[in-house]
């Protein structure tokens, strides 16, 4: 059977997006799930997902539950999934429990892999939406 490409909607629920011509200077705090498509000069630290968009661009320490990086992330990221994409870039140290890196991306880091509890652990296709179809 072959997987479908997902699609940036697919990736996740977003409660909030943050469009591309916004520039926040400072912290992101204790918010559900963001899609970011601008820039952040600064930590991000919710309690949901995040996507980091194509022409998006974070400057600071991540700490979320799942994220897909797109676009370019400067910092070290604490999560359960990490997933880098074709083009993306990463430049900063990495502690998850599980990481995807595609072809063509940067990563430019340490990863350390963290043991979680078996019915912690959430596959990275169940996360992304893919299915079997």
């Amino acid at each position: 059977m072959k997987r479908e490409k997902p699609t940036l909607a697919s990736l996740a629920h977003v409660e909030t997006i943050i469009s591309e011509d916004v520039v926040i200077i400072g912290e992101i705090t204790e918010g559900g799930s963001i899609r970011l498509e601008g820039t952040v000069k600064g930590n991000v630290n919710i309690l949901g997902n995040l996507i980091v968009g194509k022409n998006a661009f974070i400057q600071g320490d991540i700490v979320c539950d799942n994220i897909n990086i797109i676009g370019k992330v400067e910092g070290n990221v604490r999560c359960k999934n990490l997933k880098i994409f074709t083009g993306a870039s990463l430049i900063g140290s990495a502690d998850i429990a599980t990481i995807v890196i595609e072809e063509n991306c940067i990563f430019v880091g340490n990863c350390t892999r963290r043991e979680e509890a078996p019915g912690e652990i959430k596959k990275i296709d169940d996360i992304l939406n893919i299915s079997d179809k």
